[in-house]
């Protein structure tokens, strides 16, 4: 016992042997006939023996001729293709020439010399053609004789030569070529003519034609060969190509061959011979043998070299070359050895080296029987033939193969058990057959049945014959299951027991009916066969009745059936027929299936023992794998898995677990995996990597659905669960469908899936489930199906939804005629769009005449018919329609097609009716029907209109219709104009021109005034005219000039108000002479004039906020003096000495001044009831505790209590503290109070933590009842609060602060069209739902919606379904319920990724809108206008806020929106620019700068 798969060679056993007793001694010539049964044999003797394949002499006769001492007496042995035909060529007294050709019949034992040849003399080369009809004789003359055996007559073709014939080889087509010592070779035709003459370098001593390479790489055995090599004498080194080409073809290249040049370190070339197509070897006499690949004609390289001799015995060297089993033998002296060519290599098997005796020389080697004998004549007479392989033999049942492994003896294999038995037979055997427990071997009408035992005994049972029957004719092939054998012979199925003592009477025979049955198989129960006649009927053996019988017919023509294959179980069976075509039968639903991708030549097609379901085909070059899926969308279909190279000359017989089991040249079996199934094997490894991928695709080509699951479950890819769903769909494999969808969490796919599972019609739920996949082919066939299986509606709504409009109303025809009308006006309105007015003319036309309409589905249906009729022209009918609908929209959309079409006047009142009164206006006015213009030039906005309209009215004269019409136009010039000069009304012109400002209206005010003597009004007008000097005079003259120093406000000059400053001089009002000195800049002159006239009230503060603003000694010393008493001895109050002190910015003698007043004023405050004013000056004079007393007795007004903070917090006193605690935590009255003035007290004493949590539980309770602006508020003070007292903000503040954020910047996202932005925003807002319950559902709904407009499908998606748990699917608004419940029923995944932004801090990519960078850890800041995460080249801050930006986009949003979007302020632009190092303010990692904005751990989701 041993391994099946084993390559172990046994050496050759000799066969029989022929002596030198009866061949004499000396050279022997043979030659085995081509089916081996037959070699002849001659030796130096005259005679001819003829033996058989055991060695028996078949025959004995007589060579004619003279026998002469060491000389073989025939030069050359010849047989026909059909080894019935036996020539020789006698040998004359000159070596290798012959005097005679004699024709052997073998059959018939009778010899005839052929006396026309024998005229001829000196006979060089005899050879068949491939019909063996024609015998091709050359003679040392260079004539040729052909030998026509059918008619036994003889042509003579003198002068094919000039010299003598050397060589020559008939091709497969027909044509013989010739080489002669005049270094010619001639091609000619079966008849003699020469087609072409070739000249050469030198004598030809070998001819080949070489072999023709299919498409598919294997020998091409009906292809005509035209390629002939050619080996030339006289030490030459190449071999010479010649592409011939087909009959009829003009060869281009026939006078340049491909030379084959070697290195001339291998010496000169002996032989040549083509392995198979594509490769030759090359023998030289330097003992080298070269092995080299053919590609075109031409040697594309060598591949390797082995040298079995050298020396002296290279020189001698000769050989032998089989094909059929790719060994080449290498002879020389007594040694032989062999060399394998395989694979591209060149073996020496050394274990099959045969060795004589040293005494004599291998004289003649030769191959029979395929390479299964080798014969071997020496120098001393002697013949040896032995087994050298023995045939191909094999056969299997379920996983066991026999095989033969001598001539007596048949191994069985159990490959699932790596176990063997030998079992001795009877007789060498022809045909084999192996059952569950019995092996058959015999040949012709014999057969032997032997016991091995059932698999269960695992080959321990000991063989033993337990049957012997012969049949009435020969035996064509022998099948078995556990107990009968099924036997072909010449077209007829016997059936018997297999043991003899099961039925000793042989009385359970029977025999089948049909006459013409070509092959036949068994399993446990049926008896499946096939018949020329086209039929596969399977036979149920128990009840002995055909219960299947299928008819195979191409184009309607019966075909025969080749071969039947069933699986193990017999529920699928593969055949060929005779038209080469390989198919699936099922005998269930008795259709048969063609297996895609699969050539014309099939060698066998095996099923896989442990998987019904598949089959591999084995070409001869290829193993091609493929699976039987009963149930798909597209029905039963035979599915192609991966192909896997042949070994050459390996033939399959058994396939389990993926394993082929072949019979390989020389008998031996061989087990490979192959490639399809190989990352299937040992599913304990890791699956990961590319490794995984394999597997994984591997199991889902082999509808191994639990094998994928398992490994796209480790590998995690998302493409492996699309795949996998899609193949669990594609064959309707619908629970695991939604276990997979399930899982990745596409709840979409599930709700569709498990409506789809109650569906028991196959043709439904197919189409069901190709209306998932969303592709347009998909829905046609789903259309198909729907149809077949009797539901017409259910393809209807299918295309309705799809808005299939066309294919829906050829549907609704006959499914539901009710929808004709909505399908009608569907598809006219497609068409319209389309511009196919006609066409949707036609159907709109067509859907309001259809009954039981409502009032809205007619109103849509004449809406398109008044559209179409105006787009085609007929603008009065669609004119009327639309004005009688009453549709406000309709007629604007008619208005527009109208305008287009230039008929203005149709447009405008289409216009008007549809409100567009604007558009309507510009018609009117533009076409001058100022008439019906002017009913509705009260409801236009645009100035422009108004304007033209005013324009015309003042033309037509009618000026208060025009004044009217300037006025909505904002020309309040002309409406001024038209008030003083027409219409008299200089009030409203006068009102007009101090609410526009407008310096021609104003002018032309002061002029009227002037005239009507009006100078108030006048000087009021060339002020705001600009006319300051007319102004100033003629209020001087009117004595006006409080009113021209009312009227003339902030807008003069310098100049105009140090002249209006004299003048107060003179005119003696030295306060009011100050205040203009003051406008001036004339400071000390103000002082001065302040100091004149300080009696007035106010004067004297005046004075004091001039020096200030001069701080000129000279200045402030007058002023002291002043106030002291110095100038007129009457000292002044003392608040003006503090004014003046906190003016010069010297506190310290305003802080001494103030305490002494404050002091003074508390008390005074205290008298008079007002504690919180007391408290003022208490705090002003640093008395504190006497402050925040006071400040309590009064802390219901406004600010009180922030004042009571302040002091605290200056203070630091715990029992001021503690007093003040006490107050707001409500302890001294019960009321507790604000929580804001607890968070103030804790950041005025500087405890951040407290007053941090503290503001964090405020913003939480306004965002939960939905005040988002009052937290965000809130929680952005707070941050400025903390940091700008150098704190950092705790991460729950920032965070909270960040969503706030991020949701208030989508209104801004969306303003600026940035969709994108808005989405993704939302998206993070939604991720943190839970922290806005106030606006779930709005808020979810809102991020659907832009998520969806902005092609985020998947998150559109994902929170769509959120949107339809139960708790919140009634809340959602009606205006967006269908849209959402429409993106969860027909989900589309597709997303882009966010773009990507390296971290400002690692420079590692990310996300732009993750806020955590995964690479270094680090917290990265967002931009304030964004939300997005700040890049390092544009990071900048607010100036205001300090927040951090990007500068271009905060330069963006700030230029239109004027205020930061943080803090809300004006932030000027100039201020803004990218840092110069940000980094600086951070620190490296994760710690992010007190002033960023820092979320911890938030990404987009």
């Amino acid at each position: 016992e041993g391994s099946p798969g084993g390559d172990e060679r046994p050496g050759m056993k000799q066969l029989f042997e022929v002596g030198s007793d009866r061949l004499s001694r000396g050279p022997v010539s043979f030659a085995w006939s081509p089916n081996g049964q037959f070699i002849a044999t001659a030796s130096c003797q005259l005679r001819l023996l003829v033996h058989d394949r055991k060695g028996n002499l078949h025959d004995e006769i007589q060579i004619p001729g003279r026998a002469a001492p060491g000389q073989c007496a025939a030069v050359q042995l010849a047989w026909d293709r059909r080894s019935e035909k036996l020539a020789l060529l006698t040998a004359a007294s000159k070596p290798g020439i012959g005097d005679a050709v004699v024709v052997y019949k073998v059959r018939q034992r009778e010899a005839m010399r052929l006396e026309n040849v024998q005229m001829a003399k000196e006979l060089t080369h005899i050879a068949w053609d491939p019909q063996g009809h024609v015998l091709s004789v050359g003679t040392a003359k260079g004539n040729l004789l052909l030998y026509d055996t059918r008619i036994g007559k003889t042509m003579s073709i003198m002068g094919k030569h000039t010299k003598g014939i050397t060589c020559g080889a008939w091709s497969a087509d027909g044509r013989l070529a010739l080489g002669g010592d005049d270094k010619q070779i001639t091609v000619s035709l079966g008849n003699g003519d020469t087609e072409f003459q070739l000249a050469v370098k030198d004598k030809p001593k070998e001819l080949q034609f070489a072999p023709e390479a299919s498409s598919g790489g294997s020998l091409a055995a009906t292809k005509r060969l035209n390629q002939i090599s050619a080996t030339l004498s006289g030490g030459q080194s190449s071999i010479y190509l010649y592409r011939l080409g087909e009959f009829g073809e003009d060869p281009p290249d026939i006078r340049n061959p491909a030379e084959l040049r070697f290195d001339p370190y291998y010496g000169k070339i002996k032989s040549h011979h083509w392995a198979g197509a594509g490769y030759l070897v090359v023998c030289f006499d330097s003992g080298q043998c070269v092995l080299c690949r053919m590609e075109g004609g031409e040697m594309e390289q060598e591949l390797c070299n082995l040298q079995p001799f050298t020396g002296a015995a290279a020189m001698a060297m000769k050989t032998a070359f089989c094909a059929d089993i790719g060994r080449l033998a290498v002879f020389s002296g007594p040694t032989v050895k062999m060399i394998d060519v395989s694979n591209g290599d060149l073996t020496e098997n050394t274990s099959d080296a045969l060795e004589f005796s040293v005494k004599c020389e291998v004289t003649c080697l030769g191959w029979s029987m395929e390479g299964q004998v080798l014969t071997v004549a020496t120098s001393d007479g002697e013949l040896y033939t032995f087994l050298a392989s023995l045939p191909n033999l094999c056969r299997a049942f379920g996983d066991r193969c026999a095989y033969l492994t001598s001539l007596l003896e048949v191994t069985v294999a159990d490959v699932s058990l790596n176990k063997l038995r030998a079992v001795a037979i009877d007789q060498e055997p022809v045909f084999l057959a192996l059952g569950h427990q019995h092996v058959a071997a015999g040949m012709n009408n014999q057969a032997w049945f032997y016991c091995v035992g059932p698999p269960e005994e695992g080959l321990e049972y000991p063989p033993e014959r337990v049957n012997q029957r012969e049949y009435m004719g020969s035996v064509d092939e022998v099948s078995m299951n556990d107990t009968l054998a099924a036997v072909r012979s010449e077209g007829r199925v016997n059936v018997h027991v297999i043991e003899h003592n099961n039925d000793p009477t042989e009385s359970m025979d029977f025999q089948l009916p049909a006459a013409d049955i070509t092959s036949v198989a068994m399993t446990r129960d049926f008896l499946v066969y096939g018949t020329a006649s086209g039929n596969i009927v399977y036979y149920y053996l128990p009840g002995r009745t055909a219960v299947s019988e299928y008819r195979h017919e191409v184009e309607g023509v019966e075909c025969g059936i080749v071969k039947v294959y069933p699986n193990q179980l017999g529920t699928r069976c593969a055949f060929i027929g005779f038209d080469g075509v390989a198919m699936v039968y099922n005998p269930v639903s008795n259709q048969s299936y063609p297996m895609p991708e699969v050539g014309s030549t099939v060698q066998a097609i095996l099923w896989d023992v442990h998987d019904p379901n598949t089959v591999v085909v084995a070409t001869g070059a290829e193993f091609q794998v493929y699976t039987f899926a009963d149930v798909t969308i597209n029905g039963s279909m035979v599915e192609a898995v991966g192909s896997h190279p042949q070994m050459p000359g390996a033939f399959p017989v058994l396939f389990s677990l993926g394993k082929v089991t072949c019979q390989v040249p020389g008998g031996r079996i061989h087990t490979e995996l192959l490639s399809t199934h190989a990352p299937l094997v040992d599913p304990e490894r890791p699956t990961n990597g590319d490794r995984g991928r394999d597997r994984f695709v591997a199991a889902l080509n082999m509808n191994r659905l639990q094998d994928a699951w398992e490994v796209a479950t480790q590998m995690q890819m998302p493409e492996m669960w699309e795949q996998l769903a899609h193949r669990a769909m594609t064959h309707m494999e619908i629970e695991f469908a939604i276990r997979v969808y399930r899982f990745v969490g596409d709840a979409s796919m599930v709700m569709s899936l498990e409506r789809l599972e109650h569906i028991e019609d196959k043709d439904m739920l197919a189409g069901n489930i190709l209306i998932l996949f969303e592709r347009d082919d998909c829905y046609d066939m789903a259309q198909e199906l729907f149809l077949r299986s009797g539901r017409p509606q259910a393809a209807l709504e299918m295309r309705k939804d799809l808005k299939h409009w066309e294919e829906a109303l050829e549907l609704a025809k006959t499914a539901d005629p009710s929808q004709l009308d909505d399908i009608c006006r569907e598809y006219a309105g497609i068409l319209e769009s389309r511009g196919e007015h006609d066409a949707a003319l036609e159907l709109y036309e067509r859907a309001v005449k259809y009954p039981d309409q409502s009032d809205k589905e007619l109103a849509r249906g004449n809406a398109g018919i008044a559209r179409c009729l105006l787009h085609l022209g007929d603008v009065r009918r669609g004119k009327i329609i639309a004005l009688d609908s009453g549709s406000e929209q309709l007629c604007r959309e008619c208005a527009d097609i109208c305008e287009k079409l230039q008929q203005h006047e149709d447009a405008a009142q289409l216009y008007e009716r549809g409100g567009e009164y604007e558009k309507a206006a510009a018609i009117y006015i533009d076409t001058k029907l100022f008439h019906l213009a002017r009913p509705i030039m009260q409801k236009v906005s645009t100035p422009k209109l108004h304007a033209r309209y005013a324009r015309a009215k003042e033309n037509e004269g009618k000026l208060k219709e025009a004044a009217d019409a300037y006025e909505l136009a904002r020309d309040f010039d002309s409406v001024v104009r038209l008030q003083l000069e027409h219409l008299g009304d200089p009030d409203k012109a006068f009102a007009l021109v101090r609410m526009s400002r407008s310096v021609d209206g104003a002018l032309m005010c002061a002029k009227w005034c002037k005239g009507e003597g009006a100078a108030a009004d006048a000087i009021e007008f060339l002020l705001i005219g600009r006319k300051v000097d007319e102004a100033f005079q003629l209020a001087r003259e009117r004595g006006e000039m409080d009113l021209f120093v009312t009227s003339l406000g902030d807008g003069g000059t310098p100049e105009d108000y140090r002249r209006l400053a004299k003048f107060f001089e003179k005119e003696n009002d030295p306060a009011r002479a100050g205040d203009m000195y003051a406008a001036c800049g004339e400071r000390a002159a103000a002082v001065g004039a302040y100091l004149r006239d300080a009696d007035k009230p106010g004067v004297l503060d005046k004075a004091i906020d001039v020096v200030g603003e001069a701080r000129d000694d000279s200045l402030t010393s007058t002023l002291v003096d002043y106030l002291m008493g110095e100038s007129d001895g009457v000292p002044k109050d003392a608040n003006y000495l503090f004014r003046l002190h906190i003016a010069l910015r010297d506190y310290d003698a305003a802080a001494k001044t103030t305490v002494l007043i404050a002091r003074r004023l508390a008390k005074f405050f205290e008298k008079e009831n007002d504690p919180a004013r007391a408290g003022d000056m208490y705090a002003a004079c640093g008395e504190r505790a006497a402050a925040v007393g006071a400040y309590l007795r009064d802390a219901d007004k406004p600010g009180v209590l922030d004042k009571a903070i302040d002091v605290v917090g200056e203070a630091r006193d715990d029992s001021l503290t503690s007093t003040l605690v006490d107050y707001l935590m409500g302890e001294s009255d019960g009321v507790p109070k604000d929580a804001n003035y607890l968070f103030r007290l804790h950041i005025a004493l500087r405890d951040y933590d407290a007053a941090a949590k503290t503001t964090v539980l405020i913003a939480r309770q306004e965002q939960e009842m939905g005040n988002y602006k009052m937290a965000h508020r809130q929680l952005f003070d707070a941050h400025r609060e903390l940091t700008g007292e150098g704190r950092r903000p705790p991460p729950d503040l920032t965070e909270s602060l960040m969503l706030l954020h991020s949701y208030a910047l989508v209104k801004l996202r969306v303003k600026r069209k940035d969709h994108t932005g808005a989405a993704r925003l939302l998206r993070r807002v939604a991720s943190s739902i839970d922290k806005f319950p106030a606006h779930v559902v709005p808020i979810l709904t809102s991020t659907v919606i832009e998520c969806q407009r902005a092609g985020l499908k998947r998150s559109a998606l994902e929170f769509a379904t959120r949107l339809m748990q139960p708790e919140h699917r009634k809340q959602i608004a009606e205006a967006y319920k269908r849209k959402i419940e429409t993106i969860v029923r027909k989900p589309d995944r597709t997303e882009a990724e966010a773009e990507a932004s390296p971290c400002p801090m690692c420079d590692a990519t990310g996300s732009e809108w993750d806020l955590t960078c995964d690479s270094c850890a680090g917290v990265i800041p967002y931009c304030v206008t964004t939300g997005k995460r700040v890049r390092k080249g544009e990071w900048a801050r607010c100036p205001e806020c300090l927040f951090p930006c990007n500068a271009g986009d905060f330069v963006d949003v700030v230029a239109q929106e004027k205020a930061c979007p943080m803090c809300s302020r004006e932030v000027s632009l100039s201020a803004v620019h990218p840092l110069d190092d940000p980094l600086a303010t951070i620190g490296r990692g994760s710690k992010v700068m007190n002033e960023a904005n820092g979320v911890h751990g938030m990404n987009e989701e």
